[in-house]
């Protein structure tokens, strides 16, 4: 631990008081995005040819406004980390900064609404490493599939501390490596518990069902493919469903009722009727002219109520349903070609005081995002489906970050706001190539490189200000 004694106040407005415990209390100037304090922190010494940065982790609890924290070196002003933006109404939590080897210093500013004081608490400075993960590849790959990030560090840190002889901690992990390819994806491994077996179950029917698909009265400029394309987007989409129940559970929802707006092919609906919950869906069903109608069959024998409309009348069905304990919408609001404030009010409106709202939706920062525009290519629907689509066009018109699904769900009224970071791209495969694997350990070390976003919260009404946690 290092206590924050030593700063170099850069502004008159600005100031910082050591604290008796180690930490320190920071002030910022009224200016937005104005610097106020540089903390300098020292190296740890086990930098080597390994080493691939720092981690650099305190307690921050914002009082007021917000602040921007980065990391710099030495001599240089320019930033070697990403700029961390927290806002008050967190509360205490432990942050962390991955920063360049040569890194020494963090700044703090103001964020954008100008003044803020702060709290920091001591500091740990980890050297972060690249370590080489063939030899527990087998044994780590489920979780690191279902898990990116902290857990699935946790489960590398823990195989390789067994080989090594000595404690592996996640945060001295800065990048995998895996001198193996192709490794098959162990679908029988992935979910094991009680809800992973419902969803498994529930994806094996729906899959059997494909065959009363009928892809030819889908526009495939849409992004509505054939049979094949659904079957693994199906089972891909286990996922998202075990992402969803495991989050309900963790806000103690076990019963009740739900309603799913944009329920397609009703993989979250029909597990969530099997777990014993009373589920209502509704989409344009009637706008697809019978084309999904063996699935909205089978929803309908398993006890699911379904709504069918088309664009005339979806809002006066919705509005008529009434409030649900639980509300999904699940990959749906990238397709909306506007602002989605009024669907996500119209979302929380059906939700009963104190219960859930959840949405899912592609990470517009994804891994294969990056990639991409790391390549200077595009990142959205390909130019000629959406160029020469029928009006209105339904593909995504618009993804979004973490950031972004946890702010728009605190402007309709949603608190305690979870949010998962999971890939399920990578589950369409019977074996991930060496291309794919390299994208599955970076995602594992850095889970903001996910390709799929899960947000939820409690919702207590529209506009009470509450803040995300």
């Amino acid at each position: 631990m290092v206590a924050w004694t030593a700063a170099e106040t850069l502004s008159a407005d600005a100031g910082m008081v050591p604290r008796s415990d180690g930490g320190c209390d920071v002030t910022t100037p009224a200016v937005p995005w104005s610097y106020a304090v540089v903390l300098p922190f020292r190296h740890p010494e086990t930098l080597d040819a390994e080493t691939v940065g720092l981690r650099v982790q305190f307690e921050l609890e914002v009082i007021s406004g917000s602040i921007g924290v980065f990391a710099t070196g030495a001599t240089t002003d320019a930033p070697l980390s990403r700029e961390l933006v927290q806002q008050a109404g967190v509360g205490r939590t432990t942050v962390s900064i991955d920063a360049a080897s040569e890194s020494s210093r963090l700044w703090i500013r103001s964020g954008p609404n100008g003044a803020a004081r702060a709290t920091l608490g001591h500091v740990r400075i980890f050297s972060r490493r690249r370590f080489d993960i063939t030899a527990v590849i087998d044994e780590v790959l489920p979780v690191l599939l279902r898990a990116p990030g902290r857990v699935a560090l946790a489960a590398v840190a823990s195989a390789l501390s067994e080989r090594m002889g000595y404690s592996l901690l996640p945060d001295e992990i800065g990048a995998l490596e895996c001198r193996r390819a192709p490794i098959r994806v162990p679908f029988d491994r992935l979910f094991t518990d009680q809800l992973g077996r419902v969803v498994m179950d529930s994806t094996e029917t729906l899959i059997s069902l494909m065959p009363t698909y009928i892809a030819s009265k889908m526009d495939p400029r849409d992004g509505y493919l054939g049979q094949d394309h659904y079957a693994r987007y199906l089972r891909q989409s286990t996922i998202r469903v075990n992402y969803l129940l495991e989050q309900l559970r963790a806000f103690g929802v076990e019963k009740g009722s739900v309603l799913e707006v944009g329920s397609l092919f009703g993989q979250f609906a029909l597990p969530l009727r099997q777990l014993g919950f009373d589920v209502t869906v509704i989409d344009r069903y009637r706008a697809y002219e019978g084309a999904f109608d063996g699935y909205t069959e089978c929803m309908r024998a398993a006890g699911v109520r379904v709504v069918e409309t088309d664009r005339t009348d979806e809002g006066a069905l919705l509005g008529a349903l009434g409030q649900f304990d639980v509300v999904i919408c699940m990959a749906v609001i990238e397709h909306v070609p506007h602002t989605p404030r009024e669907l996500l009010r119209t979302l929380a409106s059906h939700v009963v005081p104190g219960g859930v709202l959840a949405l899912d939706t592609p990470n517009i920062a994804s891994y294969w995002n990056r990639k991409r525009l790391a390549a200077g290519l595009s990142i959205h629907q390909q130019i000629d489906s959406q160029f020469f689509c029928a009006l209105p066009y339904e593909g995504h018109h618009r993804e979004y970050t973490a950031a972004e699904m946890q702010w728009m769900l605190a402007q309709v009224g949603c608190r305690r706001i979870s949010t998962g970071l999971f890939d399920y791209n990578l589950l369409q495969f019977e074996e991930l190539s060496r291309e794919h694997v390299e994208a599955l350990l970076a995602i594992s070390v850095d889970a903001t490189l996910a390709d799929t976003v899960l947000v939820a919260g409690l919702v207590d009404g529209p506009d009470s200000g509450a803040a995300s946690q």
